[in-house]
């Protein structure tokens, strides 16, 4: 998994996504996939010992929650309507690493 992860090498999947109409109903959907991102990298992050690894995952969780967020409440309803779901699982992964 990653074997380069620790020598902080480019990896696309750290990347948060580039969401250029968060109006547009498609390009919108690579809102949940940051959010959904963000949870899935704290619980990897978590499952990795301390070390190069699991501060970069940690790190790549948090600038995907900080970039997802915000569009929670937009008040546009193509993904304010189901946004909040992803953004609450992504929440709730942030707070594991208190567990």
């Amino acid at each position: 998994f990653l074997p380069a992860l620790d020598s902080g090498a480019p990896c696309a999947l750290l990347d948060v996504p580039v969401v250029s109409d968060h109006a547009d109903p498609h390009i919108g959907h690579l809102l949940g996939l940051t959010l959904s991102r963000a949870a899935t990298l704290r619980h990897l992050a978590d499952a990795l010992p301390q070390g190069a690894a699991r501060a970069r995952l940690a790190a790549a969780a948090q600038a995907h929650l900080a970039a997802g967020l915000p569009a929670v409440d937009r008040g546009d309803f193509t993904t304010d309507h189901w946004l909040a779901t992803f953004a609450e699982l992504a929440q709730t992964a942030a707070g594991s690493r208190t567990r």
